[in-house]
């Protein structure tokens, strides 16, 4: 359009003189009633008639000017419209949107009845391009008469074979509904820096390996005994008491009460089977400390411990030390009959304490199991040294002397499964809490609502711990993993427990043997015991 169009154009908008008009004045003018600045002729109608807010007289007229070039007999021309097939698909797209703008019924205050029904016809139209693109439209104005002649003759046949997809439906679709979208880019990219973020969080907020699927041995490994910091030999507490006065002891809650006795029962080895190298160094060295340390009261109970031996009728102190630790004759069945025998009590404290006592005879392998004066004299001349070479060798299991640490040995720890885990660093701290009767350290590895058997906070558990702590002078714990699994965030080890209350003299007054199930759970800065429920052994 050149200037003196525009010019013709805003005069008959402005008188509301009715004529047809082409394309590019229905651009124009489309673009002048919608304020679209997309047409490059709003601005020159803008200057000529002013802005269409103001002037609704004047927008009134330009509408009737577009519905006589647009409709004839109330039907759309979409020829004439610039929405037909010969059209390109985003440009008949475009021009649906400003019809729909132009003829909206609030376009016009008070002319809402027929700007509905043009509207109507438009929505109509553009279902049906949005239906389908490639319909047919009606390119010519009709003439009179055509209209009649047509529906009244024969009906179009219907479509037979199959409905065949328009190839690139998919593409297209995604062009039209992407292709404006500046920021699509930035969104992809946004979208993927998002989805990682949230595989490296799940990453980061995972737990760690589970526990090793080993085979459990409940025999506890001296490199699991020398693993912690206060390690000293494990300790077998001896029971003082016959079978039937330890069934008559024990009460209901599970606890075994001993009674003072005035004599000491020495129980029989455990078994005499041939150490390994960790165990003979580890027994070879207590037992020298224990020579070295041993004086007044003690060497007196160990020299009464070896006379109330000798006067039952047992053999000389040598000879009590062939029998029970020389291996046997017999060649043994699983592969350690080539080991070296393992030498007699005397000889290694010969090897270790540097004192010079004899080899034992040949003769004790035949001698008669009575009492002989002569080595009793010289056992009691001697005195704190070989009375405490009297005492029967115990391996593998080994009872260190209690005066070395200052306190009470420590009960056996066998962690099993959890050996390198967190579960087991919490139950060394457990167990050294609970020893040195340190009640803050016991309830600092608890969460904040433990639960106790049937019995929910930490009142109930701090009670407990008190109670066994005023009730004794010491204390000794042991403990047995047997088993650990895994339950959902929480750990759930099984172990057995031995509690023994110790009197001042350092010996049990009281022990319980319980089976006990505890829960871990993961907290915000550290693994916290959550539950402990304890049952009997018999139950």
């Amino acid at each position: 359009m050149n200037e003196i169009s525009i010019i013709r154009l805003a005069e008959s908008i402005a008188e509301g003189e009715l004529y047809e008009l082409n394309q590019a004045e229905v651009s124009a003018v489309l673009g002048w009633v919608t304020r679209s600045k997309s047409n490059e002729h709003r601005q020159a109608l803008e200057q000529a008639l002013g802005s269409v807010d103001t002037q609704p007289e004047l927008a009134l007229n330009a509408l009737r000017i577009l519905e006589h070039s647009l409709f004839f007999n109330d039907v759309f021309q979409q020829g004439k419209a610039g929405v037909s097939s010969e059209f390109e698909h985003d440009a008949r797209r475009r021009r649906y949107r400003l019809l729909l703008s132009a003829f909206h019924p609030d376009r016009v205050p008070g002319e809402d009845g027929w700007l509905t029904q043009r509207s109507q016809a438009i929505i109509q139209a553009y279902q049906v391009f949005k239906r389908n693109p490639d319909a047919e439209t009606e390119e010519a104005r009709p003439e009179a008469g055509a209209h009649h002649a047509h529906s009244q003759g024969g009906r179009t046949p219907p479509h037979r074979g199959p409905i065949k997809h328009r190839e690139g439906s998919l593409a297209m679709f995604l062009r039209q509904r992407f292709g404006g979208d500046r920021w699509l880019a930035h969104k992809l990219i946004g979208g993927l820096v998002l989805l990682l973020g949230l595989a490296v969080i799940s990453v980061l907020l995972s737990e760690p390996a589970t526990l090793p699927e080993t085979a459990f041995d409940p025999r506890p490994s001296p490199r699991s005994v020398e693993s912690r910091p206060d390690a000293q030999p494990a300790t077998t507490a001896v029971n003082n008491e016959t079978p039937e006065r330890s069934a008559g002891a024990e009460g209901g809650d599970g606890w075994i009460r001993s009674e003072p006795q005035t004599g000491i029962e020495e129980e029989e080895p455990a078994s005499i089977e041939p150490a390994d190298a960790t165990t003979r160094v580890a027994s070879t060295t207590m037992r020298s400390s224990a020579v070295d340390d041993s004086a007044g009261p003690q060497s007196s109970s160990l020299a009464s411990v070896t006379t109330s031996a000798q006067e039952r009728g047992a053999g000389p102190p040598a000879a009590i030390d062939s029998e029970r630790v020389e291996p046997s004759p017999v060649p043994r069945q699983n592969g350690l009959a080539n080991e070296a025998p393992i030498p007699s009590r005397s000889e290694r404290l010969q090897s270790n304490t540097g004192q010079g006592s004899a080899p034992p005879s040949a003769s004790n392998e035949g001698s008669e199991p009575g009492p002989d004066p002569a080595r009793r004299q010289a056992s009691n001349a001697r005195g704190d040294s070989n009375a405490s070479a009297t005492r029967p060798a115990r391996a593998p299991v080994i009872e260190p002397s209690s005066s070395r640490g200052g306190g009470p040995p420590p009960g056996q720890l066998s962690l099993g499964p959890v050996m390198r885990h967190r579960v087991g660093e919490l139950l060394q701290s457990y167990q050294r809490a609970f020893e040195t009767g340190d009640l803050e350290g016991v309830m600092g590895l608890f969460g904040d609502q433990p639960r106790l058997d049937r019995q929910s906070g930490r009142a109930p558990l701090e009670h407990y711990f008190t109670t066994l702590f005023e009730a004794s002078d010491g204390r000794r714990l042991s403990l047995q993993v047997h088993s650990a699994e895994r339950d959902g965030n929480d750990w759930i080890v099984r172990a057995s427990q031995r509690i023994e209350l110790l009197n001042g003299a350092g010996t049990a007054s009281r022990v319980q043997n319980l089976d006990v199930l505890f829960q871990f759970a993961p907290s915000p800065f550290a693994l916290k015991i959550t539950a402990i429920q304890a049952q009997n052994p018999a139950n």
